[in-house]
């Protein structure tokens, strides 16, 4: 049986929270990935299957993303990469 969960996106201080419903899951059960801009979340137990596809924020930090499963729920955080300060340009 294929399942397809909701989920809630939240802004957070340093950059965004993803929270995606797994009742029934454990950590090893789930897979995340990220490649080309796209988060990809799957997950597969005795008695069901998902699959989730996320379009990223060119401004999230590839490097900072974190994943766990706690209490039923799938909790993704999702770092900003620091703006950059424009370059100053000296006029002479």
């Amino acid at each position: 049986m294929e399942l397809d969960p909701d989920y809630e996106v939240s802004r957070i201080e340093d950059g965004y929270q993803v929270e995606v419903p797994v009742p029934g899951y454990s950590s090893e059960q789930v897979d995340v990935s990220f490649k080309d801009g796209v988060l990809n979340v799957a997950g597969k137990n005795e008695r069901h299957s998902f699959t989730r596809s996320f379009t990223i924020p060119e401004d999230v930090d590839a490097e900072g993303i974190a994943a766990r499963v706690k209490d039923g729920m799938l909790v993704l955080t999702l770092k900003r990469l620091p703006e950059a300060e424009p370059e100053k340009i000296r006029v002479s």
